[in-house]
């Protein structure tokens, strides 16, 4: 361990901004919910998704409540008036504490913005910091414990845990120690004088520090870390059939339970027949109409995560307006952007309401027939904008949209109603006839059957947090300075992702982010997060970048498998593969390889940097125009044309200059001769256009040449490097085709 000027006044200053003079002790308190990934990807739905996500934030903002008022006890000082005495995250800027204190609350209660780390200094020293740390852990099992009780309410009054066995199938799995992973550590501050000798065991072989507050926060980091090391273990015997979510534990079931007759220390056996596994859960769906699928058997735990915002949050959280949350479907997502382009045309060409209305009026007699059938979702905000008829049909459930949503066997499984009664209700496939009386007034509607989840994260985040990053500015002001302004991200990216995007945010809470987006909007989605990002946490520290991976998944795909390749994805390929400050891109069906770039580049020059969104972005527009007027744009040929003349390019390998220039020039021409301008343009400007475009490719080729050749200098050998320049634009080209073309 290394200090720089270890008797520096950074300690003094922590103590001047909490108003808490020497002699008074304080310490360090950590404390993180784990395990959160794996909880996340149990997920059917982009709403187990949300609702897992926003149990997590919740919970730690429980416990982090409970800190704050132990804080607030010790310093004798109202709970608003300790907020700065957590670190990390900036609590006067989380919705949920506003809301708790009774302050205007500056964000949406619905996205998931509490991270699931919480570091805060405490008035006292480790024994009492210790209890302070066991309340906390105390008020977040309190708080799964009253959302326990509540859905627990909701099955006895549905005669569900009626059973023995299955009361007891809920006794054992829903304990907080068997579901979550909660850690925390205390870290005593020491006095200036003993300050490095008591933190040098902790700090063995770390990096120099440029100060006692920065060797502060890095071993309050290393202690947490050991502790999550040292990860509790407890055995988990049950019998049954697995839940098919999250497949962890078994199934809810009623399953007979009868005494042995030989063997009798072993207790009660369980009769498991398949039959009332399925018994009971039809009686689960007959309690809950819609609630749940009917493929689905799940354990009490993800049955928890189902019913918590539909009996809990409700009451705890939204007192005012007590409606249930909910989240769009991935249907809704996928057809968000044609449904907001043939919403937005019908402000202007009142003529497409007929159609838009014939099929809301006939689709809402359809399903509200007995049994009914919901054919309405949760609305997306970008569409809060409108009212009237605009406003229903944006309301509709994005699968009504889709053709193959008409078949009375899909409809039987989906609804629960017999293949017969579907072909009574729709004797007519209404997506298609909307999308006929659409096309006859020239309305095109092809609504896409992808959507992108999004997964971003702030780069080298530890070393910032623990001022390796800013060595000569990293104090108490600076670093409250850092995680306000992440806290201001997580605030800012809602409206550009929700109000000028047609998608959903699911967390962001710190540098994390999780977003739904649709498909023809991935690179939109990507320059707002990165703008945004800049425009917060890049104030304070303007070399701080974000890393995006993009995982483009169909509606049907299974959630979660797209939520563990996006992980994969960020970290394998966006921040190991591509250097960070990068996107990756990867489709889950269809083949083709993982595509990205550097979203930003020549940092920290402001005034020489190359903007490589913004020249993709001009490409995506130049083949969305072809798509769109088929006139004029970039043609998709351009993409095999590529294919054919990269394979006479391989035998050039020791011939770096000249194929570097043959490629770009390859590159430029190609472009040129799958461009086709306006013909309205005047000559000069259908030239003009030509040679920007070409300009801009190959723009695009030399900023990927020259970020490869950055990337190969000192990785080790073997090492992933992105492909060459040729390559890698070839498949961002591919990749810029299938957003523009896919669905169409």
């Amino acid at each position: 361990m290394t200090t720089t000027g270890h008797s520096d006044s950074s300690l003094a200053q922590l103590r001047e901004r909490l108003s808490w003079p020497e002699p008074k002790p304080l310490s360090l308190v950590s404390f993180t919910i784990a395990g959160v990934q794996d909880f996340l990807a149990a997920a059917r739905t982009t709403r187990d998704i949300w609702n897992g996500s926003y149990l997590v934030s919740y919970l730690t903002f429980r416990g982090t409540k409970a800190l704050l008022e132990g804080i607030s006890r010790e310093a004798g000082r109202a709970p608003e008036d300790v907020f700065r005495w957590v670190l990390m995250p900036d609590v006067s800027c989380q919705p949920l504490v506003q809301h708790w204190v009774g302050k205007p609350v500056s964000g949406d209660l619905r996205v998931a913005n509490f991270p699931n780390s919480v570091l805060a200094v405490v008035p006292v020293g480790k024994e009492e910091g210790a209890k302070l740390a066991g309340i906390a852990e105390e008020a977040v099992e309190t708080a799964w414990g009253e959302i326990l009780t509540r859905c627990e309410e909701e099955l006895t009054k549905r005669e569900l845990l009626s059973s023995e066995f299955a009361q007891l199938q809920w006794d054992y799995q829903t304990p907080f120690d068997r579901v979550f992973e909660l850690y925390w550590c205390v870290l005593e501050i020491p006095e200036e004088k003993d300050f490095v000798e008591r933190l040098r065991p902790i700090l063995a072989g770390a990096p120099g520090s440029p100060n006692s507050y920065a060797m502060l926060i890095e071993a309050g980091g290393r202690v947490l870390g050991s502790r999550k090391m040292l990860r509790d273990f407890a055995q988990i015997g049950q019998e049954g059939d697995r839940c098919s979510l999250c497949g962890a534990r078994t199934a809810l079931a009623d399953y007979a339970m009868e005494p042995r007759t030989k063997h009798r220390d072993r207790g009660r056996s369980v009769q498991l027949r398949h039959g009332s596994l399925t018994d009971y859960w039809k009686g689960v769906h007959k309690r809950f109409p819609h609630r749940f699928h009917r493929s689905e058997h799940l354990c009490a735990v993800c049955l928890v995560r189902r019913l918590a915002p539909l009996y809990y949050f409700p009451d705890k959280v939204f007192r005012q307006d007590k409606q249930e949350i909910q989240f769009p479907s991935t249907g809704t997502l996928c057809t968000a952007s044609a449904v907001a382009d043939l919403v937005k045309a019908a402000q202007e060409n009142p003529a497409l309401l007929g159609p838009m209305q014939r099929f809301l009026k006939t689709l809402k007699e359809a399903t509200a027939v007995e049994p009914s059938i919901p054919f309405q979702g949760p609305m997306l905000p970008y569409f809060e904008q409108f009212d009237g008829p605009l406003r229903e049909f944006a309301k509709t459930d994005g699968d009504w949209f889709y053709l193959d949503h008409y078949n009375a066997i899909s409809l039987a499984r989906e609804y629960g109603i017999s293949e017969e009664e579907a072909r009574r209700r729709f004797p007519e496939n209404l997506a298609a006839t909307l999308k006929a009386e659409l096309r006859k007034l020239a309305q095109e509607f092809q609504p896409s059957n992808y959507f992108c989840l999004i997964r971003a994260d702030g780069d080298h985040m530890g070393e910032w947090i623990c001022g390796r990053m800013k060595p000569g500015a990293f104090n108490p002001e600076w670093h409250a300075n850092l995680s306000a302004a992440l806290a201001r991200f997580a605030e800012r990216i809602r409206p550009r992702l929700e109000c000028q995007i047609p998608g959903k945010l699911v967390y962001a809470g710190g540098d994390d982010l999780l977003a739904f987006v649709p498909r023809e909007r991935v690179l939109d989605a990507i320059q707002a997060i990165d703008q945004v990002f800049g425009e917060t946490a890049g104030v304070v520290a303007p070399s701080l970048t974000v890393s995006m991976g993009c995982i483009l998944a169909r509606h049907n795909d299974p959630l979660s498998a797209a939520m563990k390749d996006s992980d994969s994805l960020l970290k394998d390929e966006a921040k190991e593969k591509f250097g960070r400050k990068a996107f990756a891109i990867r489709r889950t069906t269809g083949g083709g390889e993982v595509t990205g770039m550097p979203v930003r580049w020549r940092e920290p020059e402001p005034l020489e940097m190359l903007k490589p969104l913004e020249m993709l972005l001009a490409i995506y527009q130049a083949m969305a125009d072809r798509v769109k007027t088929d006139r004029y744009g970039l043609s998709a040929r351009i993409v095999p044309h590529l294919d054919q003349l990269k394979d006479g390019l391989t035998e050039w390998e020791n011939m770096s200059k000249e194929l570097s220039k043959t490629q770009r020039e390859m590159l430029v021409h190609a472009t040129g001769r799958h461009f086709t301008p306006n013909s309205n343009l005047s000559k000069e400007d259908r030239d003009m256009h030509t040679q920007k475009l070409q300009g801009t490719v190959g723009g695009l080729y030399d900023m990927l040449a020259e970020w490869r050749q950055v990337l190969s200098e000192g990785r080790p050998e073997g090492a992933p490097l992105p492909p060459n320049p040729f390559v890698a634009v070839q498949n961002l080209l591919t990749t810029l085709r299938f957003l523009t073309r896919e669905g169409r």
